[in-house]
């Protein structure tokens, strides 16, 4: 009986992801045709470029970064209630950003921003089996798109606490929480226009989930300000100094391309 109810169980699994496939084909004729599975979330490349959103920022420098983020834990990790983190204990995801650090032509304050951020779903997936069962799981459900966005979140949130985490251990005492005014200020921009896809790749003969910008640009900017309350063995213990706030600026979009600007509702899967 129980080998039953499994066969059924991977049966309904194999006919969602089927069917999502087919409704992608559908409406994007696009095929994959290569083994990585990169999901971009775009930002200087549109209208979202930190410049162009925050025009008091009139001087910049923009890094291009390619690093290693853990949700290991330690310090290091933003948070432990991380789907990552529960699923995948000690996953380090490869991801490449642009980092800019820009500096306010009126009063002359520092913020940086993450942007362009890029990963690799595949190679996720590979390191931490879990997570393609949970994709799985979602398919099933109908709560795919949902998980995935949440996905998406973890990673920048992870990626832009890793920036903090390695500016403020270098630099020692320059953010001390005890010296109010001294944040490190951080924003995260993100191009909300996309979709995420199920195509097929003819190399693999797999099924792979893409993340497609659908040519508009509503620009989303999450704000951050960390300081440091204490150094443990050399490493900050970051605390954030406000709420964090996100703002969006408004463009046009498909309806089923539109995606919320905020933290994802982790009770929507």
């Amino acid at each position: 009986m129980n080998r039953l109810k499994f066969l059924l169980a991977t049966l309904v699994v194999a006919v969602v992801t089927l069917g999502i496939y087919s409704c992608a084909k559908d409406n994007n004729s696009e095929t994959a045709q290569s083994k990585d599975q990169t999901v971009e979330s775009r930002s200087s490349s549109t209208a979202c470029s930190p410049q162009t959103l925050f025009t008091e920022y009139t001087i910049c420098t923009h890094t291009q970064k390619t690093v290693p983020i853990s949700f290991a834990l330690g310090l290091g990790l933003y948070s432990t209630a991380s789907n990552l983190f529960q699923m995948c204990p000690n996953l380090q995801v490869m991801v490449s950003y642009t980092f800019s650090t820009c500096t306010n032509g009126s009063n002359g304050t520092e913020t940086h921003f993450v942007h362009n951020l890029t990963y690799d779903l595949n190679a996720m997936k590979a390191a931490c089996p879990a997570l393609q069962t949970a994709i799985n799981n979602h398919t099933a459900q109908g709560t795919l798109v949902s998980f995935l966005d949440m996905i998406d979140h973890e990673i920048s949130m992870q990626t832009e606490y890793t920036e903090v985490f390695n500016a403020t251990k270098l630099n020692n005492w320059k953010y001390l929480c005890k010296d109010r005014g001294n944040w490190y200020s951080v924003k995260y921009i993100k191009n909300t226009c996309y979709k995420w896809v199920v195509l097929g790749n003819p190399e693999t003969g797999k099924y792979e989930i893409h993340k497609r910008d659908c040519g508009g640009s509503v620009c989303c900017a999450r704000s951050n300000d960390y300081c440091v309350e204490s150094y443990y063995n050399g490493e900050p213990n970051l605390v954030t100094g406000t709420p964090t706030n996100y703002q969006k600026f408004e463009g046009q979009c498909e309806v089923e391309c539109t995606h919320d600007c905020g933290a994802p509702d982790p009770n929507s899967f």
